[in-house]
Formats: C-alpha cells, sequence, structure tokens
C-alpha cells in the first residue's frame, strides 16, 4: 500500500486501524507476498519501508525498522549455536558456504490495534526478511529479536542473553517449500528444547497466504515463483544484479503478542543462517545485530500564551507537556528537561537558558503523564495553566528532552515555537504652565519667563525608552525625569522659555470671553518600544498662561 503516513509527535508511532483480519499475512499491515514491491496490496512492504531504498527518512507507521547488510565474517566454533549464550557465541572474517550466505536481512515492526483482545488491545507484530547469496539447497534461516542492545566484540557478542529474547525458526526446502515456522523464546533453563535453554512458542507448517482472512500468528514465504526484484543493493551467486533467483528472497511475520499473552521490548535483530533445521544446528553466516527499538516514549509540548513582563521589556510564556509511553513494556525513571530560547547574542543569534526537570517517575505501557505536576483540566481534558519562563524574544522557542533510565528506550526532544505577542505601545502628556518675572542677568533687564511641566505615563503593555519632550516654542528648554518607563508608570518634566513678544490672547472663563496678554502652551512626548512596537508620538493640551494677574515662578 502506498502513501502511508505518520501522524503524533516526537517519538513513537501511533497505532493505525488495518483490517479485521487477524492473522500477521491478511491484517493489511505488511504485504507478504514473495516479493519486495509496495504495489495495491493492502500494507507496507519492503521497498516502502527499507531506508535503503527510500530517498529521506521514513515516515511510515511502522514503530521501528531495521536494514543491515552483510560484512565479510561468520559465526566460527563448534558451540556457536542458539541453545547457547550469546557470551559463548563466536566470530572471524572467514566465509561461510555459498547457499548459506545472507547478504541483506530486514525487519519492521508495528503496533496494531485488535479490538477482540480486551487483555492486550495493542499487538506488537514484527515482519523480518532477507536475501541469500546462493539459491542452490536446502535454506535454514534465523532471526533472533534481543530484548537488550546487542553488538559484536572483537571476536564474539555482547550483552549475554536475556530471557525474553525471541527466535524465529524458517525452514525451506531446495524447491522452497516451507516445512516449519518455529518461534522460541529464551528462557536460559527449565525449557521444551535441548538443553533447556529455550522454551517453544508456536511449532507449525505456515505458509503465508495473503489476503485469506488467516489467523496465523506466524508465517513465512519465499519468492518461490520465480525471481523478483530487490530494490537495495544485491548481487546473487548467478544472475542479473537487483534481481533474487527463484528461493533467494525470505519474508515472514509473528503476532509476538499474540503468541506471548504479553510483549517484549525488542531493541536489537539479526539473521542467521544455520546447517540443519535442528534447533541446536551449528550456526553458520550472519547480519547484524542491527537497532531495533520497539519500546520508547513520545514528548509533546505545547507553549499557550504569552505576556508582557512587569516591567514590559520582555515576555513570560505559559507551558505545560506530556511524556507517553508505547504500548509495549514499561519505562521506568522518566524525567523531562526543559530548555528555553531567553534572548538573542550579537549577532542575532539564539541564547538558551536551562530550565527545569521534572521527574515523572514510572510510566505502564500505554501511560501518559503531563507536567509540571499540579494541572488543572477543563471539561474537555485540556490542561490549565502550566510553568512560566521569561525571554526577550517574541515567538520564543521551547525545547524538552525526555529520557528514562530503562535500557534501550532513546531520549526524544521536542521543540515548540511560542506564539509572538503583539505588543501596543502608547504614552499620554498632561501640561500646566505659568508666568513670572525673571532676570537672566544681574544686572540686566526684567524679562517674561513662561515656566511648565506635566507628567508623561505609559498607558501600553511594554516599556518605553529614550522618552523626550518638546515644547511647540523654538527656544524652550524641557528635562524629564525619568527617560525609562515601565508599563503603567508616570515620570514628570519641566521647562521655561523666554517669550520674544506679549501676544493678546484669547481667554474664556465661566463663558465669558475675554482679551488679555498670555501665553498658548503645548508640548509633544515621543518615546522608542523597548519590545519594537511602533510608538506614535502625543501631543499634551493647550495650557493658556496668562500675565496679568501676575503668574506663579513654577507650573
Amino acid at each position: 500500500m502506498r502513501g502511508a503516513a505518520l501522524l503524533g509527535v516526537a517519538g513513537i508511532a501511533l497505532a493505525f486501524t488495518y483490517s479485521t483480519s487477524t492473522g500477521v499475512d491478511s491484517n493489511g499491515v505488511f504485504e507478504l507476498d514473495g516479493n519486495a514491491l509496495d504495489d495495491t496490496t493492502p500494507g507496507e512492504d519492503w521497498s516502502s519501508v527499507n531506508p535503503a531504498v527510500l530517498a529521506s527518512t521514513y515516515s511510515g507507521p511502522a514503530i521501528a525498522t531495521a536494514f543491515t547488510k552483510n560484512g565479510s565474517d561468520a559465526f566460527s566454533g563448534g558451540q556457536t549455536k542458539d541453545i547457547v549464550d550469546t557470551s559463548s557465541w563466536k566470530w572471524s572474517t572467514t566465509s561461510s558456504p555459498g547457499k548459506d550466505t545472507l547478504t541483506n536481512a530486514y525487519a519492521a515492526a508495528y503496533n496494531v490495534p485488535r479490538a477482540d483482545d480486551h487483555v492486550n488491545p495493542n499487538h506488537l507484530v514484527i515482519y523480518f526478511g532477507a536475501d541469500r547469496f546462493d539459491n542452490s539447497g536446502a535454506a535454514q534461516l534465523g532471526f533472533w529479536f534481543f530484548t537488550k542492545k546487542t553488538t559484536l566484540t572483537s571476536n564474539g557478542f555482547s550483552p549475554a542473553h536475556s530471557v525474553g529474547d525471541i527466535l524465529v525458526l524458517v525452514n525451506f526446502t531446495t524447491g522452497g517449500s516451507l516445512t516449519n515456522v518455529q518461534v522460541l523464546k529464551w528462557v536460559g533453563s527449565g525449557g521444551d528444547q535441548r538443553g533447556g535453554t529455550l522454551n517453544s512458542l508456536t511449532n507449525a507448517a505456515s505458509a503465508c497466504s495473503i489476503g485469506s482472512g488467516s489467523v496465523a500468528t506466524a508465517c513465512a514465504t519465499t519468492n518461490q515463483s520465480g525471481p523478483t526484484q530487490l530494490y537495495w543493493s544485491y548481487t546473487p551467486k548467478s544472475g542479473t544484479p537487483g534481481i533474487a533467483p527463484l528461493n533467494s528472497f525470505f519474508e515472514g511475520g509473528i503476532d509476538l503478542t499474540a503468541l506471548l499473552g504479553s510483549s517484549e521490548c525488542i531493541a536489537s535483530f539479526m539473521a542467521e543462517t544455520r546447517s540443519s533445521p535442528s534447533v541446536d544446528a551449528t550456526l553458520q553466516d550472519f547480519v547484524g545485530p542491527k537497532d531495533f527499538n520497539v519500546c520508547g516514549i513520545s514528548v509533546g509540548k505545547v507553549c499557550n500564551g504569552a505576556t508582557t513582563n512587569a516591567t514590559g521589556d520582555g515576555y513570560v510564556y505559559s507551558y505545560y507537556g506530556f511524556v507517553k509511553n508505547s504500548p509495549f513494556g514499561s519505562a521506568n525513571g522518566v524525567s523531562v528537561s526543559d530548555r528555553y530560547q531567553s534572548g538573542k547574542d550579537s549577532n542575532g543569534n539564539p541564547i538558551y537558558t536551562q530550565g527545569p526537570v521534572y521527574a515523572l517517575g514510572d510510566l505502564a505501557p500505554g501511560a501518559k503523564v503531563y507536567f509540571p505536576a499540579g494541572l488543572t483540566f477543563d471539561q474537555g481534558g485540556n490542561p490549565i495553566g502550566g510553568d512560566t519562563f521569561s525571554s526577550i524574544v517574541s515567538g520564543a522557542t521551547n525545547t524538552v528532552t525526555a529520557t528514562s533510565t530503562t535500557p534501550n528506550i532513546n531520549s526524544v526532544n521536542v521543540t515548540a515555537t511560542c506564539p509572538a505577542l503583539q505588543v501596543s505601545p502608547s504614552l499620554s502628556i498632561t501640561k500646566t504652565c505659568s508666568v513670572c518675572l525673571a532676570q537672566p542677568t544681574n544686572p540686566g533687564p526684567v524679562v517674561t519667563e513662561v515656566t511648565f511641566g506635566g507628567t508623561v505615563c505609559n498607558t501600553g503593555n511594554d516599556e518605553l525608552t529614550g522618552v523626550t519632550v518638546t515644547d511647540n516654542h523654538p527656544n524652550a528648554s524641557v528635562t524629564v525625569t525619568s527617560t525609562t518607563l515601565a508599563k503603567g508608570a508616570c515620570t514628570a518634566y519641566t521647562g521655561s522659555y523666554i517669550p520674544q513678544s506679549l501676544p493678546i490672547t484669547v481667554y474664556e472663563t465661566d463663558g465669558i470671553t475675554s482679551l488679555g496678554l498670555g501665553f498658548s502652551d503645548q508640548t509633544t512626548a515621543s518615546a522608542t518600544s523597548a519590545l519594537g512596537g511602533t510608538v506614535t508620538p502625543q501631543q499634551s493640551n493647550t495650557a493658556s498662561c496668562t500675565i496679568c494677574p501676575a503668574g506663579k515662578c513654577a507650573p
């Protein structure tokens, strides 16, 4: 099926709705049809999952994918067997027989909802595949799904097996017929297989039958009908590069939740060939191990509001977030670290500040927890409130990183861009004035002096800087007490000038108009927004100053 999309937040993928059929070959999740082409059949296929094919990062519904190529190495040592602990496995750069040599191996895991299963409503379904170099002879394949991250050492494997590691054995005859699919669980001791280290979960001759409505919990198939194209680097022993000869391409699937009655946290994937169908067969070639994390956590972050701070020279943002665990396995010791953009340097680059760390504890499978603690919720279940951080940046970013102490659960992070706040800077100005007699020089003539003053107030929602006041008389001098005003703050100003003439002014007092000597004064206040808004200069009221009777020497 082409064009599947991933929805969700940073971290694990969400479950998708598939067919109501429950079989791994008929649930509409993956095409187990003996070829790698993602065609019109419901479900994905290796050509749409394999990162070696994709031009960009995979973004489909699979919760984990893996693709690994063979190197110049193979198993060595007579005790390198599936029934023996990985701590005893050996490998070297020697080659294996051509029919036992793998060239590539791949896997994909899905969270498949099962409405019919009320105990485990989400099933972990894993698909796997491999291609081999030489198709002469029967094929005995094994696919390991380790619960701990497994790696190669200088000539061995690490760490030792963990209880819960899963082995899938798939055996095909020379003609490509499936003899059996066996799924086993590593138990260490007390198992029902030779040596007691493995316990059988299922053992059946189950060939995949796509679209059959089957209920198979495990099946496998090969390109038994003829050569098939592979969409990654592949060269067979004989034939055309990129084309897998008959019985050279293998794929299968298991419903691990159905087989176990629960789900394991798989961390690594490896494919192998074996000398015979027997459980205690000597191992031949291998591809991997490769990281394959099916368990994990996702993290979400919402920056849900912004205001200016108390002084108006920055912003205060409110935020909350959540961490959700996957449906498979517990996530212990979950914590979230917050980091926010507090400013910019002289080159305009972001400056980040470490915020709080939230300890969220242990999360059960599928659990979701919000942070910070103490959030309230509306009737729709949406959080109200949250923590805050301060920044001088409009539309600042805020990043959270979620981690878990559970091995193999990777840390995840997400960045929220806070809403930009539209600042509304504004100011107001008042004015009064009076006239007095002054003697600018001594000795000198006595002259008329106009003194005035008033108040400038910040009536907007951000800080004002560079506050200035000018008078409409060109020779007036003005002093402003404070040139920086926090939002809601006011400052006084004073000024004076010596007029060059004595104008006749029209006065109106108690509805009576009269003429007299005096002056009409008006001032204008200007400022700059600390947060980049546009400040419109404001004019004061017109103050009328009479000479007769004599004015005061201060407004």
